[in-house]
């Protein structure tokens, strides 16, 4: 039975013990208990796999993807949660440096990266901070007032998903396939196979236990967060995060549809990503990817040798890195007048042949990136040539008030939101209704499933309890005195804030999608009537609630991959607040090099999320439209509202029906950026059709090695900017093409 096979697992892992909240008396947190032993814990301990090697390179790779995320955050909103290309990457550190590292430590390693490399989008330095400096009365915060800010929002949510563990890991069994795919990832690598059998089914309900499941899954989905930044899914696109289920498609399931759709609302690429766009296309092969040697060989009829791995990410890396760096000294390679430079540059038709745009492209995959392009065309080529040519929209293209591009975000608004209001208002219904059926069938068992980890191992009440209290006490008063906003205020934001991460735990743990766009965008509406004509209050009370549900869904899906291996659920809530706590300053570190070094928003950073945020602000607000523009902005959120709709009705139209919010995204976007992402979709289009096998097993590493390349280096060019340092050449710039260096 059920009961017999929990009770023989936990007999050897040293007892027969059940997790009992009622008598929980587990010692308060100690300095001994901290300690991180050199070499890792005896196996099975509650620290087991707590090494300063596994923690340290842990934080190493979360510090590279943060300065990643808050380049391609303050550029066009895209953030990635980078679970899989930390286990990657920080395994191949470890062989690399010659640092012992068990499965367990692997473990603690990603969940370290993922807590260190999100804060650019739960800190809201991609979308909310720039968007307090765009309003009539700009608010600026110092770096005292940051450090605050960033600390008052960045645990909150970590000790929020502690209790929540019991019910939707254990009881309900949802999947978060992102979890899911990060654990058979460390599984591969190691060469052994997952401690605890992927037993739920498409719509995560519980069902009996299944034998182990072979040694290597043929496939690992990979994962994105595009956050919106908005996200844009996890994909900030802050697009705030683009996850992908392992285990069903693209149009399989409408609450999925509806998530992703949630999840991209904020107009961002994760994420959450929001958590993207597409659902579960692109995996990488899990036979094979060569593991440690002192792990147990599994049988293997794909072998991949572990350097060709290397060497396809160092090679992609170097590639992207190189072309960074050489289009600092040769600016036209940022963008090259293909059409002319004329009338097609100023409408931004020009091609920027980035890798790390292209490597975006392949992991959006082409429904996101042929709708962002048809959004593109539709703005740029079509909606913003006319609304100029009519006289809707007199000034400078560029000009967010008067011009084309401040016309256009409206539209994209008004798309983003009614797809986004409609879907999460189908997730919801479908959400009740599929927990209606779980309770159900949970209530013709004898009794819930054991939990396998023991007491000792068990993150105790008072310290989640207490950190709670004192986290949402710490946001309140942050808040208040930051922004001068009365102290009911962020109150009501933080309790608004633990209620929507609810919603967001459960479409992620079903759908692998972290709605965090939507969510922050709910928080604005409810707080149009908490404190009407007030932007500051809304804009925070969203940021707020965006960085509750981002950072109770990370714990979480670091908690499902540490479930699935047996780690210790107390190890990884320490080693999640230890990153969350170094993000802060690696976060602060990357916003001042940027800004220090770059005008924001400007040429190079337009920080497109920040324009969504405050938009959102101002239209609850009761601000006007530009003139003849409320006729499109009604039907184009009418015509984005019934596509969940229909994929909800018909799931096998999916394919066929275009993403609202990448069409939106596109528009509100410069297309230049566009333009290289629709090309990667192609080049992945084409490389999955005529070369299944190296797809699968290599996609996902070429596509991390180009965004992060270009990511990383693009710190040497903030140097360089900061520095004056000169360029080679500015042969064929013009105003319109090269603005800054070469404007003069």
């Amino acid at each position: 039975s059920q009961t017999c096979m929990n009770e023989f697992e936990m007999t050897t892992r040293g007892g027969t013990e059940r997790e009992d909240e009622d008598n929980d008396h587990s010692p308060l947190l100690t300095a001994n208990a901290l300690r991180l032993p050199r070499r890792g814990n005896s196996p099975g301990g509650p620290y087991d796999g707590v090494t300063w090697g596994s923690v340290g390179v842990g934080l190493l790779v979360g510090a590279m993807l943060c300065f990643s995320n808050m380049y391609f955050g303050l550029q066009t909103g895209w953030i990635t949660m980078g679970s899989l290309t930390s286990t990657l990457c920080g395994f191949g550190l470890c062989r690399l440096l010659r640092i012992p590292l068990s499965v367990q430590g692997n473990v603690m390693l990603q969940t370290a990266a993922v807590a260190a490399a999100t804060l650019p989008l739960a800190g809201g330095f991609v979308s909310i901070i720039p968007a307090l400096g765009m309003l009539a009365e700009p608010v600026h915060l110092n770096f005292g007032q940051l450090l605050v800010w960033c600390f008052s929002v960045s645990l909150f949510g970590v000790f929020f998903a502690v209790p929540l563990r019991r019910q939707v890991l254990l009881r309900e069994r949802l999947r978060f396939p992102s979890g899911t795919a990060t654990a058979e990832m460390v599984a591969v690598l190691h060469r052994t196979h997952l401690a605890q059998p992927v037993d739920v089914n498409d719509e995560g309900d519980a069902t009996s236990p299944t034998p182990p499941p072979p040694p290597s899954p043929p496939l690992v989905s990979a994962v994105v967060a595009a956050a919106d930044g908005d996200t844009y899914h996890r994909s900030v696109f802050a697009v705030s995060t683009i996850n992908h289920p392992t285990s069903s498609g693209p149009g399989d399931d409408p609450t999925a549809n509806a998530a992703a759709a949630a999840s991209s609302a904020s107009g961002s690429t994760c994420g959450g990503g929001g958590n993207s766009s597409r659902s579960s296309r692109w995996s990488v092969a899990a036979h094979g990817l060569g593991g440690s040697d002192d792990e147990e060989e599994t049988d293997n009829p794909h072998p991949l040798d572990m350097r060709q791995i290397w060497r396809w990410l160092s090679w992609s890396f170097a590639v992207s890195a190189f072309y960074e760096l050489l289009a600092y000294f040769i600016p036209l390679l940022k963008k090259i007048p293909v059409l002319g430079t004329g009338a097609p540059a100023q409408w931004g038709w020009v091609l920027s042949p980035s890798p790390s745009y292209i490597g975006q492209g392949m992991i959006m995959g082409w429904r996101t990136a042929s709708s962002q392009m048809a959004g593109a065309l539709f703005a740029w080529a079509l909606m913003g040539p006319i609304a100029k040519s009519k006289g809707w929209a007199p000034g400078e293209i560029s000009d967010q008030k008067r011009g084309a591009s401040g016309y256009l975000v409206w539209f994209a608004l008004a798309i983003i939101f009614g797809e986004t209001i409609m879907s999460l208002s189908i997730l919801c219904v479908r959400l009740w209704q599929q927990r209606k059926r779980r309770m159900r069938q949970l209530q013709l068992q004898a009794e819930p499933a054991l939990d396998y980890a023991p007491l000792s191992h068990q993150v105790p009440r008072l310290w989640w309890l207490s950190g709670l209290l004192l986290s949402c006490v710490a946001c309140t008063v942050a808040s208040s005195t930051i922004f001068g906003l009365p102290v009911y205020e962020p109150f009501v934001a933080v309790l608004v804030a633990l209620l929507v991460s609810v919603l967001a735990l459960r479409a992620l743990g079903q759908t692998d999608l972290n709605p965090v766009s939507g969510v922050g965008k709910l928080s604005q509406l409810v707080f149009g009537g908490i404190s009407p004509g007030n932007l500051v209050s809304n804009i925070v009370a969203g940021g707020i609630a965006e960085a509750g549900a981002m950072q109770s869904g990370d714990l979480m899906q670091d908690l499902k991959t540490g479930y699935l291996h047996k780690s210790s659920p107390r190890a990884q809530f320490l080693v999640q607040l230890v990153g969350s706590l170094c993000s802060i300053a690696f976060s602060l570190a990357a916003w001042y090099l940027y800004t220090s070094s770059y005008q924001i928003p400007g040429p190079e950073f337009q920080v497109p999320s920040a324009k969504l945020w405050l938009d959102m602000a101002e239209i609850i607000n009761g601000a006007e439209l530009p003139s003849h523009l409320l006729p499109f902005c009604l039907g184009g959120g009418a015509v984005a509202a019934s596509l969940p709709v229909l994929e909800t009705w018909r799931p096998a139209l999916k394919p066929m029906l275009p993403s609202a919010v990448a069409f939106g995204i596109g528009m509100y976007l410069s297309a230049y950026w566009t333009i290289p992402r629709f090309l990667g979709s192609v080049a992945e289009r084409l490389w999955a059709r005529h070369a299944p096998q190296s797809h699968d097993r290599l996609m996902i590493v070429v596509a991390s090695g180009l965004v992060l390349g270009e990511g990383l280096m693009s710190i040497v060019s903030a140097v360089f900017t900061s520095q004056n340092v000169p360029v080679w050449t500015c042969g064929g710039c013009t105003p319109d093409i090269c603005p800054g260096r070469c404007s003069s």
